[in-house]
């Protein structure tokens, strides 16, 4: 049986905004609403993709010559880098090795146990609380 994917934009841990406690809160892509005031337009294709920070760009060319594909290049006289879409295949190895962080990868594919397994990390922060709680009312 084929295992189900799901397309992560990211996992927030130790959320503290939204109300009271403390969660890891699972950011997930393919959102089908277009609202005006959304705060996270990245999060509204279902696929990976590639964002480009300019103001963070250094262009010290390390993604163009990376690029397995070609699909970027750089232009001095806009002081950016720029990407043909036609030819990236969404390797991501640009945003993995930009050095500041100007290129970034918007999501990735995982499954439910790969997920689980992520945010199973953070059970210690859940149920400490819990413990100690019972801890202290017992020696009252």
């Amino acid at each position: 049986m084929k295992e189900l994917l799901g397309t992560v934009l990211r996992i927030e841990r130790t959320s503290i905004h939204d109300g009271q406690g403390l969660r890891t809160v699972i950011f997930l892509k393919g959102c089908p609403l277009r609202c005006r005031w959304c705060s996270t337009p990245e999060s509204q294709r279902s696929d990976p993709e590639r964002g480009y920070a300019p103001d963070r760009c250094q262009l010290c060319g390390l993604c163009v010559n990376l690029c397995p594909e070609g699909a970027l290049t750089m232009s001095r006289d806009e002081r950016k880098v720029i990407a043909d879409s036609t030819k990236c295949r969404k390797c991501f190895v640009c945003a993995a090795k930009c050095p500041h962080n100007a290129i970034k990868q918007y999501g990735r594919f995982m499954s439910v146990p790969e997920t689980v397994r992520e945010i199973s990390k953070d059970e210690i922060f859940f149920f400490t609380r819990a413990v100690v709680l019972l801890l202290v009312e017992e020696s009252l």
